[in-house]
C-alpha cells in the first residue's frame, strides 16, 4: 500500500464543508469506516452535544472544535437517512427567513420593532407563523 495514497486525497475544493463532510462521510464507508445502526449515529450525536456543552467553559477553539464535530455528526445522520444536509439546510433557512418576515409583517401592523418585543412575544409570535 502506497503510505501517500488515501481516500481522502481530491476532495473538491469548490464545495461547502457541508458537502466536504458529507463526501467525507461517504468514503469512510466506502472502506467500512461507518456506523451499521442508526441508533449508534444518535448516540454519536448525542456525544458530541455533551462534549460541546462542557467545551463552553473552555477556549474559543475547544468550543469550535466540538461545534465542529456536533456538524459533522448531523451530517452523517443525514447521509445515514438518505438525505442531502446541503437541501436540508437551505430549505429550513428558506423557512425560517418566510417566517421571520411573516413576524416582522405582523409587528409592523401594530406598529412595533422586533427590538421592543420580549422574547415571550416573540416566541408566541414566531409559533403563529408555522
Amino acid at each position: 500500500m502506497n503510505p501517500k495514497f488515501s481516500i481522502m486525497d481530491d476532495l473538491p475544493n469548490e464545495n461547502s464543508a457541508i458537502s466536504i463532510a458529507r463526501i467525507v462521510g461517504d468514503r469512510a464507508s466506502e472502506v467500512g469506516f461507518d456506523w451499521h445502526e442508526i441508533s449508534e449515529v444518535w448516540e454519536k450525536i448525542y456525544e458530541e452535544i455533551s462534549e460541546l456543552k462542557d467545551a463552553i467553559t473552555h477556549s474559543p477553539r475547544d468550543i469550535e472544535e466540538e461545534l465542529g464535530d456536533l456538524l459533522f455528526s448531523v451530517v452523517n445522520l443525514a447521509r445515514h437517512l438518505e438525505l442531502d444536509p446541503e437541501r436540508a439546510l437551505s430549505r429550513s433557512s428558506k423557512r425560517f427567513i418566510t417566517r421571520f418576515k411573516a413576524l416582522e409583517y405582523n409587528l409592523a401592523i401594530k406598529e412595533k420593532l422586533i427590538s421592543e418585543c420580549d422574547i415571550a412575544e416573540l416566541e408566541q409570535l414566531w409559533e403563529a407563523q408555522k
